[in-house]
């Protein structure tokens, strides 16, 4: 059965999870005229076993009784502002560059495979953090979700510049390739933004608005992340004034350092242990003998790819680590920066979906009475990528509460 978001009700990410939105990644036959064939083969094996894996937890999410809604494998986190009719033509013409529109870096476009990065709901209203009209329009042209059940974040998450503060690289113009984006989707740029009030704004690395996971819900209560943006927790209390505020600066993407997993309990990663102030009276467990990021295998071969990914095939493979590190770029992250361990999935009080079996981890979710459920996703050192990433539980049982005294 075909599903779409056409309601929002989460308030945190533990109660009675009854729909999320799942990520995709593109399909072997993207690298198809790769004309290089262990190359290709390789490459395909990395599409072919993510797609596995995403079609396995897909149906685990059914089994516990979640409607699972996924997104199609060609709807792309950036637009190319230059680009090749094939892959093939890149890979043989690599004198020029596809470019994502908001970072500016080289490399193909990202699929949506992590969904969590760009939105979250915020009781009963979907965000959609990034100001990426393609995107946001490729989610509704595809019926992914019903417009009424966003808010009319496209435009307002644009107002965050006003409020960005801290020393960066500045702009001295108009973002030409968001007005090039904005032009491909049909939207008037002009008549949608006042130029000049962004003229001279900060933009973070990767995007004009914030990532999704420096918000964490609790309820009443955001736990905002103000380490790289240092006016989120303004931007958010203007926004969302219903809404108690928490701090932590931590960096980085939170579901990547701790996991409220059910009320007055967190699973933690070893860098970060006090939680006094943000989840007063809450029981902390600490990660102990994680995968990450000691593992044996990345260690190997992290100064080939600059620490930021791994596959099996990442040390035997020079021309293979070349082109994921010159095209493939978006596709990666910093995976050496995540501890997967903490990045799970909650489904109701007494069940959590994780991606790796850590003895410590298991054990304690038994002992607060949850039953761990292991979900294999064998390429998160690659995606940088865990279960929480490649989901966003739009609908979840219950409403707003108060968790802290």
């Amino acid at each position: 059965m075909a599903y779409r978001v056409d309601k929002v009700n989460s308030w945190n990410g533990w109660d009675p999870l009854k729909q999320v939105v799942l990520g995709n990644c593109y399909t072997p036959e993207f690298f198809d005229d790769v004309k290089d064939s262990k190359l290709r083969d390789l490459l395909q094996r990395l599409l072919m076993e993510t797609q596995e894996d995403l079609q396995n937890f897909k149906r685990q999410l059914e089994m516990a009784g979640v409607d699972v809604v996924q997104l199609p494998p060609n709807l792309s986190q950036f637009n190319l502002v230059h680009g090749y009719d094939s892959i093939g033509d890149l890979h043989e013409n690599t004198s020029r560059a596809w470019s994502g529109h908001m970072s500016q870096r080289t490399g193909m476009p990202k699929p949506p495979i992590a969904p969590r990065d760009w939105l979250i709901a915020y009781g009963e209203e979907l965000h959609f953090t990034i100001p990426d009209p393609k995107l946001y329009m490729g989610l509704i042209k595809n019926n992914i979700i019903n417009p009424d059940a966003m808010n009319s974040s496209l435009i307002d998450e644009v107002e965050m510049l006003r409020f960005k503060e801290g020393t960066g690289n500045k702009h001295k113009g108009p973002f030409e390739p968001t007005r090039y984006a904005f032009k491909e989707a049909g939207l008037d740029y002009e008549r949608r933004f006042d130029v000049g009030s962004i003229e001279h704004a900060f933009f973070c690395d990767h995007s004009h608005g914030y990532a999704a996971p420096q918000v964490t819900r609790v309820g009443d209560t955001l736990v905002v992340d103000t380490s790289e943006i240092g006016n989120l927790a303004r931007y958010l209390a203007k926004k969302l004034p219903h809404y108690k505020q928490c701090h932590v600066a931590i960096g980085g993407h939170n579901d990547g350092t701790f996991s409220p997993v059910k009320p007055g309990h967190i699973v933690t990663a070893s860098w970060h242990i006090d939680y006094s102030e943000s989840f007063p009276g809450w029981d902390v467990h600490v990660i102990q003998n994680p995968e990450s990021p000691g593992l044996k295998k990345f260690d190997e071969v992290r100064s080939k790819v600059n620490g930021a990914w791994w596959t099996p095939d990442a040390k035997e493979n020079r021309e293979y680590v070349e082109f994921i590190d010159t095209w493939l770029n978006e596709w990666t992250g910093e995976a050496m920066e995540s501890q997967f361990e903490v990045n799970m999935l909650t489904i109701n009080p007494e069940l959590v979906f994780c991606i790796n079996n850590n003895e410590g981890v298991f054990k304690y979710l038994e002992s607060i009475g949850m039953t761990p459920v292991l979900i294999p996703f064998r390429h998160r050192w690659f995606w940088d990528s865990g279960l929480h990433c490649l989901t966003v539980d739009t609908v979840r049982e219950g409403g707003m509460q108060s968790y802290f005294q």
